[in-house]
């Protein structure tokens, strides 16, 4: 289990560096494109059984961001295999295979684009104003590939629960040994 505290006393907040999609970490899309000049170089991301996909942000955030998250994955025309998630305190990057983010979806759209199954990815729908800045979601879909512990043993009003996650192994041979390899 990788543990990190909460960037919130109030919410289950992880600290994201980076968010890529594609084959290998190496040649992934990075769609978190920070403005050089921004000091933070992070985003938030809530960590949120409701909600059941993983959201990005719509916008720019104030011109913290060079684009917004969510256009630059509605623009990356390759099919890709995996997410790459880099959250600040934990020494190991997150991999989701896209299998694990996809679902059917069912919609009059569905025939059109020849197929009910694709990844549940969505913008966030919400803005928050600065200093704030406006979160990921990992919803549902980060809970079936992760097991997530929120301790909340040393946490109080000043001081944020402990986060942890742990690649969710499942009961194959296969699956095993893609548990077994938590680094990139």
């Amino acid at each position: 289990m990788h543990k990190v505290q909460s960037l919130s006393t109030k919410s289950y907040t992880l600290s994201i560096a980076s968010i890529k999609i594609g084959d290998e970490f190496d040649s992934a899309q990075e769609l978190l494109t920070f403005d050089p000049t921004d000091t933070h170089h992070h985003i938030p991301a809530l960590l949120d059984t409701g909600s059941p996909c993983i959201m990005l942000p719509g916008g720019q955030e104030d011109g913290t961001m060079l684009r917004s998250p969510y256009s630059l994955y509605q623009d990356y025309a390759k099919k890709w295999s995996k997410m790459f998630i880099t959250v600040n305190g934990i020494n190991v990057g997150l991999e989701l295979n896209r299998a694990d983010l996809e679902v059917e979806h069912h919609t009059f759209l569905d025939q059109a684009w020849g197929t009910s199954v694709r990844p549940c990815v969505m913008p966030v729908n919400w803005a928050m104003k600065p200093p704030h800045q406006t979160p990921i979601v990992l919803g549902a879909v980060f809970f079936r590939a992760y097991n997530v512990l929120f301790d909340l043993s040393k946490s109080s009003p000043s001081v944020p629960p402990t986060l942890g996650v742990n690649l969710l192994c499942k009961p194959s041979a296969l699956a095993y040994l893609r548990c077994a390899n938590l680094v990139r």
